[in-house]
């Protein structure tokens, strides 16, 4: 009899938000070409990020880029973090996939570089979350956006003098 009944406590069940999704999607990319203006022509990325000082020294960290696979509707690339910040935190890397004909970007591979399913039943024995998928999309929206406000890029900018 308990069994049937609903708990106040028990877990919904995660349904996807497709809507929410396609648009992080959308952004991501979005994002991305703001921030890798010669992704078609150039293989290799970097930023620097500007922490500012700390404790009397200054904290930057590289963001690499690096183009993985180029196929006409498609570019796979790897977002990685290059930092001094000792043992105690490492970021992930990133495998996205970036879809030209419908401008979106997603993160297809997870740490441990498997393919990230839509969804995941909980628990289960790497205990992803159900929503895996859509926090690592979030997280890489957060980076972007952060490279984005604070990124320099350490490769000289030339500009067309004749415009």
């Amino acid at each position: 009899m308990l069994k049937n009944m609903n708990h106040p406590y028990q877990k919904q069940t995660y349904k996807i938000d497709l809507v929410h999704q396609h648009r992080l999607c959308e952004t991501n990319y979005i994002r991305l070409m703001h921030l890798l203006p010669n992704l078609f022509e150039q293989d290799s990325h970097r930023l620097i990020i500007d922490f500012g000082s700390h404790q009397h020294r200054q904290e930057e960290v590289l963001v690499i880029f690096d183009v993985i696979q180029r196929s006409p509707y498609t570019t796979l690339i790897q977002l990685r973090f290059s930092a001094h910040w000792g043992g105690w935190l490492v970021m992930p890397a990133f495998n996205i996939r970036l879809y030209h004909d419908v401008n979106m970007a997603e993160v297809v591979f997870n740490k441990h570089s498997e393919r990230l399913q839509s969804k995941y039943q909980y628990p289960n024995p790497e205990m992803n979350q159900p929503d895996e998928k859509k926090q690592w999309n979030q997280l890489l929206a957060e980076c972007l956006e952060y490279c984005r406000q604070g990124g320099i890029s350490p490769q000289p900018v030339f500009f067309n003098d004749t415009i």
